[in-house]
């Protein structure tokens, strides 16, 4: 059954508080900085490589194990928080993000491809991917079965914001997913974020669930969906387990989203093109025209903002709202969101101009990486101060 809900919009309010220092001050979670990976869970243990080497970082329920993915492949790695030690799962990369079986017992994953198995269906170049599971106790290894999944994906910026935002949120913000369910493994069906399907394990089977759906978050029980509608706008939640739909409306076009702590409300965040460009000094200009070649108004900068929303009510209030190219990734836990907020441009071309960024350098894409100022905030569900947390801190993961 379908319902849509009429919007109501509550209230409009936003407070920050910032500090030019920013503590690290983070709950206990899994980030990647600087010096590689870092997992902080009361002892601070680093995994080290590049900030740009890690991806896809997912704890187990209990807390006990994070999964990452790592290198140009996205190798699947596990690590245990009671042991501090990591070990390698594939040797190959995975295609879609690795996941825990829903019981907890197993890392289910896919292997790098075969690429010349591609087929087109519907028009589309579409690649059968093999699903694995293996054991984490025993180590024990079998395959599920193929899921089709949408191919020829690519492009770019002159931005490492974008760069950065792509990492934080999945490419242009569409985030991939494999996650395990009691009611099958719900996964992304194209390299492109858009479209949803579920994988029965038992039959081998896969049926869709829509072809404009993006950035989808698995509720806090496991047993529905909630993603955004690229076709109808808005938001949808597909109950998994009779395949039910709820139509939510928004006042502003979703970027990403997020449950709130219980399941009960939903965090979404808005990004809007600004009219005025990023304003820029002489030299910074200068800076700028002999990188990219861009004119004095060739840097954009956005509006952001983050919203809480009743699905039963449609009631919806502003909780957060600043000058930033993008909000990164969100999680509802304690009451309160904790998002990631991605900065204008203004520390990268600052860099270009006082020489820290060389963009002819055999390192210049590290550079322009490390020069955008990235910032974890909290809020309270309600609205209220947004507290920094951390700096410099990308992906972080909050441990269950």
């Amino acid at each position: 059954m379908v319902k849509r809900l009429a919007l109501v919009i509550f209230c409009i309010a936003a407070t920050v508080t910032w500090t030019h220092a920013v503590p690290h001050n983070l709950p206990p979670s899994a980030y990647v900085a600087e010096e590689g990976l870092v997992v902080d869970t009361g002892t601070r243990r680093v995994i080290g490589g590049g900030m740009t080497e890690f991806s896809h970082l997912t704890w187990r329920a209990d807390g006990r194990f994070l999964l990452f993915q790592r290198g140009g492949g996205g190798q699947v790695a596990l690590y245990d928080d009671a042991t501090g030690e990591t070990r390698q799962l594939t040797a190959t990369g995975a295609f879609l993000p690795a996941t825990f079986s829903h019981d907890g017992t197993a890392v289910i994953y896919t292997a790098d491809p075969a690429h010349d198995r591609i087929v087109e269906t519907g028009g589309r170049p579409m690649l059968p991917v093999t699903v694995y599971r293996a054991g984490i106790d025993d180590g024990a290894v079998s395959a599920l079965g193929e899921v089709m999944v949408g191919v020829g994906c690519g492009g770019g910026s002159p931005f490492p914001m974008d760069a950065v935002y792509n990492k934080e949120a999945g490419f242009g913000g569409r985030g991939l997913i494999m996650a395990d369910t009691p009611h099958g493994l719900l996964y992304s069906m194209s390299c492109t974020g858009i479209g949803l399907g579920v994988f029965d394990t038992a039959s081998g089977e896969s049926r869709g669930l829509g072809d404009g759906l993006s950035r989808p978050q698995l509720s806090p029980d496991g047993g529905r969906v909630l993603a955004s509608d690229e076709l109808g706008g808005g938001l949808v939640i597909l109950n998994l387990a009779d395949g039910g739909q709820q139509t939510v409306g928004t006042s502003a076009p979703v970027d990403q989203i997020a449950w709130n702590t219980d399941g009960g409300a939903i965090f979404y965040s808005t990004r809007t093109l600004s009219a005025e460009a990023l304003p820029l000094s002489a030299e910074e200009a200068g800076a700028v025209a002999n990188a990219l070649g861009l004119p004095p108004d060739g840097v954009p900068q956005y509006q952001v903002s983050v919203r809480r929303l009743d699905p039963a009510s449609g009631a919806e209030s502003v909780i957060f709202s600043e000058p930033a190219w993008a909000i990164g990734r969100m999680t509802g836990a304690g009451g309160a969101v904790f998002f990631s907020v991605i900065s204008n441009g203004e520390t990268w071309v600052e860099a270009l101009a006082n020489g820290t960024v060389d963009p002819f350098a055999p390192d210049s894409f590290g550079q322009a990486w490390r020069s955008v100022e990235i910032t974890v905030l909290r809020v309270a569900e309600g609205g209220g101060d947004a507290v920094a947390l951390a700096r410099g801190a990308h992906q972080m993961t909050l441990r269950p």
